[in-house]
């Protein structure tokens, strides 16, 4: 039990799923109401915004974000007359990549709240 604890995907998992949940409370209370309807709509919520955060990570991960990222810091900076420190390639190439398994098992549990989601609404 210990090594299960101890590994890094049982961690994420963990905070995941208090996410997950924490998001489907708060629909709960947005929505005002506790119906079945209700509960999935919360469910899909949830599971389409940690699909996404996920996807955010990935797409962070690749370098999608960089030159926007740099562009804005530069032109927020020549305004009040300062200069970056690092060029655009010392800024990618010291950026910190978020670990892959972060981002699959947000991708996991969004789907698996979607298709328990939709599991609920048809069966």
């Amino acid at each position: 039990m210990k090594k299960i604890l101890k590994q890094k995907w049982f961690k994420y998992s963990i905070i995941d799923l208090i996410i997950g949940f924490i998001l489907i409370l708060l629909m709960l209370i947005y929505q005002n109401g506790s119906s079945l309807l209700h509960w999935i709509n919360a469910m899909q919520v949830a599971g389409i915004i940690l699909f996404s955060a996920g996807w955010l990570f990935f797409i962070n991960n690749e370098g999608i974000f960089d030159v926007a990222v740099y562009g804005t810091k530069y032109f927020l900076k020549s305004l009040v007359g300062k200069r970056m420190k690092h060029s655009l390639y010392e800024t990618r190439v010291n950026k910190k990549l978020t670990p892959s398994l972060v981002y699959i098992t947000l991708w996991i549990h969004g789907i698996v709240w979607l298709l328990v989601s939709l599991a609920i609404y048809y069966l």
